[in-house]
């Protein structure tokens, strides 16, 4: 009796290992996560979009009964939130489906990911309930465009990935790589900073190279941009070439060093140095079309970059060269539709309107600085603003010729000798009559453009949708500025208003990116330029200094109001003060 005994439990444990090797989620069951993430995917969630209702019950089947063999409970939650995607990914790719029913259904799977969320959580299983929250938090961004419940979903992410290392979960630096990706896109560069220091802290755990490179890019113009820190900047752009040199990309060219060459160059154009800053910015332009890599905002902002370095060493035809390149692509690649889009159009503008400024042809260059107001008003518009590409015309010279009768040489010596007086004389008149028209016209426009500037500092920031000026928190803060002048006080930040407000800064942020399409320090600085502008026309010169002005503008520093003056006025601040 017990010999049988023992031959059965013997059958019946073979029967088991030979049920496990057929299924490959036994194996799994039990073990890190870390250890078999890559066979899941593999065998599970890349193919998952090409599974029919037969593999996909089998798949589920076999997740269960690995875990009724192996009692392992979390299995069967893996079978539920396998069977929640396969059903939301095979109902949207029904023929026919409109994007409210497509609506419905993702809301309707973020309530199923969020009992998935509430079952992982019971048996702790971590990396279900990480893996779902990240699934809530992309819906709302990506499909639902909710952003203010996608944030909230990012901080429950983060408050969970904080428990667990990356090396128990590889996914982590790719989620905080996301999570950073969306404060970026909304202007909270603090937050965006903070998250993608947090993906390269760790680079031998992040398991997409590309990853680390997206983080150091954009931790490269985070410093570049928000923290005026250069160094720090090329340090970043830097690192993404190490990578480059120990994993290089089978493509010619790789398009992550052109990226980083390009963005150096970019620093060294800020720095001063366009003996270094010329080539690289030429490099990254002619790469990028070349091999028609897409990045097409890159190459427009570094085609214009070129331009603006070859006008300041007075070399046109380069300059031209280049805004010609910028224009195509514009024309050519860019869907007029985006904000983004606009906002390139704007860059182009004010470059070309400081073109022909500077070559004199002032009208051309009004006619760009109208473009520029025109186009923040298109903000959110399907409307092509491209304007006709102007080519000024070329002047023909026709010369007259005289016949001379000369009946001795020394008349025609002294014959030439009149002749040359007399032009070089009607030259020099010439060149004085031209000269003072130049500056008369240079006068009339500049007053011209001064007097558009002092219009536009007592017209209210431009909204990009009517239909937002019942914005709350956006009309609060007006009211605030309105009030209190916090945009005169030097150490206004994001943070600070946002608490005056009793408001989260991304809710800030956000609210000023959909009503205006400005990023809290470009409001603030539009705010303090319009109040600079006012004082100048209100006050005398002589009875208030630029430097306190400036001061009491909001701008701690000088040299910087003089840069952020030119930057959205189109005048320098001494140009604008001569033509009041």
């Amino acid at each position: 009796m017990k010999r049988l005994l023992f031959l059965s439990l013997s059958l019946f444990l073979l029967y088991l290992n030979l049920k496990g090797q057929e299924n490959p989620f036994v194996k799994m069951a039990g073990q890190p996560f870390a250890t078999y993430i890559d066979s899941l995917e593999q065998i599970v969630y890349n193919n998952i979009g090409r599974y029919n209702q037969s593999q996909a019950e089998q798949t589920a089947a076999q997740m269960r009964e690995a875990a009724k063999i192996t009692k392992n409970k979390k299995w069967n939650i893996e079978a539920d939130y396998f069977e929640l995607l396969y059903r939301y990914a095979f109902d949207k790719r029904q023929e026919g489906i409109t994007q409210d029913q497509i609506d419905n259904l993702t809301k309707g799977y973020i309530n199923n990911l969020q009992q998935i969320i509430r079952k992982a959580q019971k048996i702790k299983a971590a990396d279900i309930e990480m893996r779902a929250l990240y699934d809530v938090f992309g819906s709302y961004f990506f499909f639902l465009q909710n952003y203010e419940m996608g944030f909230s979903y990012a901080i429950a992410l983060d408050k969970a990935l904080l428990h667990v290392p990356a090396t128990e979960f590889p996914l982590k630096i790719f989620y905080y790589a996301q999570i950073a990706s969306q404060y970026y896109s909304f202007g909270d560069y603090v937050l965006a900073k903070r998250y993608y220091e947090k993906v390269v802290e760790n680079p031998s755990i992040a398991n997409d190279q590309r990853v680390l490179e997206t983080a150091w890019n954009h931790l490269g113009l985070i410093y570049r941009m928000y923290d005026n820190d250069l160094p720090a900047s090329d340090s970043c752009f830097h690192q993404i070439l190490e990578i480059r040199q120990y994993h290089p990309s089978q493509d010619e060219p790789d398009v992550w060093v052109v990226i980083a060459l390009g963005n150096i160059g970019a620093n060294y154009y800020l720095s001063g140095d366009y003996h270094h800053a010329i080539p690289l910015l030429a490099y990254s332009v002619e790469k990028t079309l070349a091999h028609n890599m897409g990045n097409h905002s890159f190459a427009i902002g570094k085609a214009l970059t070129l331009v603006v370095i070859f006008m300041e060493l007075h070399q046109w035809d380069d300059a031209k060269m280049f805004a010609g390149i910028a224009r195509d692509i514009l024309q050519r690649e860019i869907t007029k539709s985006e904000i983004e889009s606009i906002e390139l159009w704007i860059d182009y503008y004010h470059v070309m309107s400081t073109y022909y400024r500077t070559l004199g042809h002032y009208e051309q260059a009004l006619y760009y600085v109208d473009s520029t107001a025109i186009a923040r008003s298109w903000l959110g518009s399907n409307i092509n603003p491209s304007p006709t590409f102007y080519t000024p015309p070329t002047p023909e010279l026709h010369f007259k010729s005289e016949k001379l009768n000369m009946a001795t040489m020394a008349d025609l010596i002294n014959q030439q000798y009149v002749i040359f007086t007399f032009v070089f004389a009607l030259l020099m008149l010439l060149l004085f009559v031209t000269l003072f028209c130049l500056y008369r016209k240079n006068r009339i426009i500049s007053r011209a453009l001064a007097l558009k500037v002092q219009q536009w500092a007592h017209a209210p920031i431009p909204l990009i949708k009517s239909d937002i000026e019942d914005n709350p928190l956006f009309a609060q803060l007006n009211q605030l500025m309105a009030d209190r002048h916090v945009h005169n006080n030097p150490n206004a930040t994001l943070e600070y208003v946002a608490q005056l407000l009793d408001v989260h800064g991304m809710y800030l942020s956000q609210a000023l990116h959909q009503c205006v399409g400005l990023n809290f320090k470009s409001y603030i600085n539009e705010l303090r330029i319009k109040d600079a502008v006012c004082i100048m026309t209100n006050v005398p010169s002589q009875n208030i200094s630029t430097k306190k002005i400036a001061l009491d503008a909001g701008f701690y520093d000088f040299k910087i109001f003089c840069r952020v003056f030119k930057q959205i006025t189109g005048l320098s601040l001494s140009k604008f003060q001569n033509n009041l």
